[in-house]
């Protein structure tokens, strides 16, 4: 090799650009909107939140340190055709296509995750190839230890917090990073290879934090969002270890989950390091966020008693609820069907580009829940719904379960039964009638199912599963009951304190960057089930933003009033005139 050919080796780059997190932040409202100058465009069914300045920075950049641009991200081609575009890219760039549908799923694993395998590989290829690699992901302390450790002195790692996507300090380090520096200089720089998160970490500042470089025009005017560090030097308590600007991540695993995947923009870094299990669901509701955004599905009231406990959980929350009238019951719809109503459902709540999506209802989850998945995943975190069998199981004792006609000894239910309590004298009950009676509000005809219902439970049994999420809504009706029944008190379990909790934790790992398990979610959902009927009553600011009535917008139904779970959600129905920012174009 010549010398002018070393030199220009010296001087070129590639940058690995991820969208989601780097381009794609979280939604931001108010004055922090017009204060960063942002804007939003629309691409691959998702409403885009960028800064122009960041992208016009970026292309000037490239332009004048003779770098190239590969998008690495699960956009995948659609970045050079709709992204882009809507961006307002004027140049098309490289694409690494994503070889499967794992998406980020493996991003704390750089033996597994195709971005890390592509990455290394390109590295490896040529030992002379220098790159940047931007990806929110990449503050799981297991990848950046791997490349850390692998390409020292030839990969510049970034991080941005999903809060804030990609700022002008990232670009002037980046910048720095890029600009000709003599090989033998670049050399004596030892453990170069750093990680730029805005998450601070425990540890003193780098010395070259204090480096000076100039910077574009456009990084230099570009307004830093709160909370995010100054441009040229590094956030409180920044690693030592290896780091140019900010810190490197903590390295035990166990301060950070498995990074989230990266299809939209609902990750925000919580400012706490500890494990999210450490956390409670309100404590994983940081006051510094945006409150959390759920949308909740079913043919009717089912959804209320879940609504209500989100609110109680996280009294901030705003929701945004879908009823289908037009096809109650669901357990009269064949699988296909009801595939078909509930993504109906389902896409109208995505317009409001919520946090997470509750299928609450035990029918829709059985049958619909692994297609709204396929569909909405891992852009939407979507919790299902599944009577509290297991929980009732653990008190290894006979328990019956009350559920709608479709339901009672269904396969579904069967399965259930044998899958968490086998051995155990299970009674199955077909509370005739409640489901619609309790959607009438007909006082009358409730009292009667419920009087019918608790004449079939068994006398032995210790407890009661409400298989119904329209149930939990008359809980002291049917205690009440069954008290008078079998001349004693009775255990309910109910699910939908156990499913909001679970919501709430896989919208603050979503937003924290990390993709829980489905294993994690099904034990979550049953093993801490709380008995029915207990107090959510919910104190704070949350919201009923719309109510969508078979797909057409609507209000909560009057025969609301009639539950003191409906009454506190009429209470936060926002006017129709009221709805504002974030309400779906």
């Amino acid at each position: 090799m010549d010398e002018a050919e070393d030199r220009e080796l010296d001087r070129h780059a590639t940058v690995f650009l991820d969208v989601d997190g780097v381009l794609n932040s979280y939604p931001v409202r108010g004055l922090r909107y017009y204060r960063e100058r942002r804007r939003t465009a629309r691409a691959w069914r998702f409403r885009l939140h960028y800064r122009p300045a960041v992208v016009r920075a970026l292309e000037r950049l490239l332009r004048t340190h003779a770098a190239d641009l590969v998008w690495l991200s699960t956009w995948s081609h659609r970045c050079t055709e709709e992204l882009e575009p809507a961006l307002g890219f004027r140049e098309t760039h490289a694409v690494v296509p994503m070889p499967d549908d794992s998406y980020n799923r493996y991003a704390g694993d750089p033996h597994v995750w195709w971005k890390a395998l592509h990455v290394s590989a390109w590295l490896d290829g040529d030992p002379r190839r220098r790159a940047v690699w931007v990806d929110d992901d990449l503050a799981s302390p297991r990848t950046h230890a791997h490349f850390a450790e692998h390409y020292p002195d030839r990969l510049l790692m970034v991080a941005p917090a999903f809060s804030h996507g990609l700022t002008g300090s990232h670009l002037k380090a980046i910048r720095r990073f890029l600009s000709p520096l003599r090989r033998a200089e670049r050399r004596r720089r030892k453990g170069r290879t750093a990680l730029l998160t805005d998450t601070p970490t425990t540890a003193e500042a780098s010395p070259r934090t204090a480096e000076t470089a100039p910077q574009t025009a456009e990084a230099s005017r570009l307004p830093e969002p709160a909370g995010s560090a100054p441009p040229g030097s590094a956030p409180s308590g920044a690693s030592a270890s290896g780091s140019e600007l900010s810190g490197a991540v903590p390295t035990s695993p166990a301060a950070r989950t498995v990074p989230r995947p990266d299809l939209r923009a609902p990750g925000v870094s919580l400012r706490e390091d500890r494990p999210l299990a450490d956390q409670s669901p309100g404590e994983q509701t940081s006051k510094d966020q945006p409150p959390p955004r759920i949308g909740l599905l079913d043919s009717g009231l089912g959804l209320v008693g879940f609504a209500d406990a989100l609110l109680a959980q996280a009294p901030e929350a705003e929701l945004v609820l879908a009823m289908d009238p037009d096809n109650m019951p669901y357990g009269r719809l064949d699988s296909a069907r009801l595939r078909e109503v509930t993504e109906t459902s389902a896409r109208r709540l995505a317009d409001w580009e919520p946090d997470a999506l509750v299928v609450a209802c035990n029918t829709a989850s059985v049958h619909a829940l692994d297609h709204l998945r396929s569909v909405f995943e891992p852009a939407i975190p979507v919790i299902g719904t599944v009577p509290a069998i297991k929980t009732a199981a653990a008190l290894d004792a006979p328990f019956a379960v009350w559920a709608t006609t479709a339901t009672t000894g269904s396969e579904y239910q069967r399965r259930l039964i044998e899958a968490f309590a086998g051995g155990l004298e299970v009674a199955q009950v077909a509370a005739v009638g409640l489901a619609r009676a309790i959607e009438s509000g007909d006082q009358e005809r409730i009292t009667a199912a419920v009087a019918e219902a608790a004449a079939q439970t068994p006398d032995e049994a210790a407890s009661v599963v409400l298989g119904c999420t329209h149930y939990g809504l008359v809980a002291p009706r049917i205690e009440q009951a069954l008290h008078e029944a079998l001349g004693r008190e009775i255990r309910l379990f109910d699910s939908p304190h156990a499913v909001a909790a679970q919501t709430l934790r896989r919208v603050a790992a979503h937003r924290r960057g990390a993709a829980e398990t489905r294993a994690a979610e099904a034990g979550a959902i049953e093993a801490e089930a709380p008995e029915a009927g207990a107090d959510t009553q919910a104190r704070g600011g949350g919201r009923i933003l719309a109510t969508y009535l078979s797909g057409r917008r609507g209000r909560l139904p009057g025969v609301l009033a009639t539950y003191p779970a409906g009454r506190r959600l009429l209470e936060r129905e926002l006017p129709a005139e009221d709805v504002r920012a974030g309400a779906p174009g």
